[in-house]
């Protein structure tokens, strides 16, 4: 069904059913043993193969185009390879033609929607270092094309799941990936805006950007969303944060101790790994460790220490480096709280991405992990960052550890602080 639809989409739908007729004819004639009704055969099993691959694989419609002139022999074949009267075969064409000028006639004012969304997000994106755009209508490379983005993510729906469902999901995991995301969805006019609320969006903005009609019919829609990801802050609002919420743990990496990896069963894993940056002692902040579980793979080369230069606060900050994922976890911390924020300070020395993972324990069993998705860092500047992270009803009373996860880069952190929103007793059901 997939396939009828794109390629009838493309081919002029009277012209396509005809076609497909005459293929039918193809079929008919299997038992004859001329050799041009043979030939015919083999060019219709050519053009269903080379019609799947395209519906099945196509990057844009354009593409399916070049098949009008297949459709148009075999459209022939299939009018005149019948034994109908010869008027009725010309009323047919001449049907056709007709019915062809008027759809030629007929203009479509949003032929351009694609064009023309993607010409106001490149102008709304010139304000921003890092833009990011999520496409859900399938045709991310149309959107990269007009809209001059490379970051441009295809996202697909599954059957059974709500648009609202799928972004909130997406979010997730991509919502600090830039400075500015957009998200393009194709849906009914008469559908309602998406609001933050359906989306499950927290800590950012989310409002309608901008909408397009497809067609003259009007009945859809191309709707284009700006999410911007409340995650930088001054060094004011981050100070306030530290005295009006409720503190469940802070470090500021002051406190140190060598951490041998001959002597630590995680430290032996990292060896077995090829990490050479631990096959000496190093400071790493007392209660925290590398987590082999989540990073490390081999050739990732990773490197975290306590250093006392370069520093972003005190005495003494925690620097880390690798080519991939690599993460270092806190003690464990209880969780009292329907809402958790992580804030800490960072600085990129080189281009890098990294984030924020809760690991939730009840007692001594892992149970979960929430992820804030990786926050792309391009410049150099020190910077505040906090992560909201909601907690369900079941997590109360467990702990969770604090884990620092860098994906690639360079990073200089400081001031890890986990505070508390609504305390137990507050939780909304």
């Amino acid at each position: 069904m997939n396939l009828l639809r794109v390629v009838s989409s493309e081919v002029f739908p009277p012209l396509f059913v005809v076609a497909l007729c005459g293929i039918g004819l193809f079929f008919s004639h299997v038992t004859q043993k001329e050799r041009l009704q043979r030939m015919l055969l083999v060019l219709g099993c050519g053009c269903l193969f080379v019609l799947f691959r395209m519906g099945e694989h196509k990057l844009s419609g354009r593409y399916v185009v070049i098949l009008i002139p297949v459709a148009t022999v075999v459209a022939v074949y299939g009018i005149y390879g019948v034994r109908w009267p010869l008027w009725l075969k010309r009323l047919i064409v001449l049907l056709l033609v007709v019915v062809a000028l008027g759809k030629t006639s007929r203009i479509n004012r949003h032929n351009n929607y694609y064009a023309t969304l993607c010409r106001q997000i490149r102008a709304d994106a010139a304000k921003y270092k890092s833009p990011v755009i999520a496409d859900f209508t399938g045709h991310a490379l149309v959107v990269q094309y007009y809209s001059g983005i490379s970051a441009v993510s295809f996202v697909s729906i599954p059957p059974g799941k709500t648009i609202s469902e799928i972004i909130g999901n997406f979010l997730q995991d991509y919502r600090y990936r830039g400075d500015v995301l957009y998200v393009i969805i194709k849906a009914a006019a008469a559908t309602s805006p998406l609001a933050a609320d359906a989306t499950t969006v927290r800590n950012g903005e989310w409002k309608l950007f901008y909408s397009e009609y497809d067609s003259n019919r009007h009945n859809r829609k191309l709707w284009a969303y700006r999410f911007l990801p409340h995650i930088v802050k001054t060094e004011a609002q981050a100070e306030i944060s530290s005295t009006e919420a409720f503190v469940l743990y802070r470090t500021g990496f002051e406190a140190m101790e060598l951490f041998d990896a001959q002597r630590e069963q995680k430290g032996k894993v990292l060896l077995k790994r090829g990490i050479s940056f631990f096959s000496n002692p190093v400071n790493l902040p007392v209660g925290w460790e590398p987590n082999p579980s989540h990073g490390y793979a081999r050739g990732s080369r990773g490197e975290v220490e306590v250093v006392s230069d370069p520093v972003l606060s005190g005495k003494r900050s925690l620097r880390m480096k690798s080519k991939n994922v690599i993460s270092l976890a806190s003690p464990n911390i209880d969780i009292v709280a329907s809402e958790l924020q992580v804030g800490l300070q960072g600085q990129a020395l080189i281009s890098s991405r990294f984030g924020i993972m809760l690991y939730v324990y009840d007692g001594k069993c892992y149970k979960k992990s929430l992820f804030s998705g990786y926050v792309t860092v391009i410049d150099k500047k020190k910077k505040h960052y906090e992560f909201v992270f909601l907690m369900t009803p079941d997590m109360l009373g467990k702990s969770v550890r604090v884990c620092l996860t860098l994906w690639d880069g360079e990073m200089i952190l400081d001031d890890i602080l986990l505070t508390s929103g609504k305390v137990e007793g507050t939780l909304e059901q």
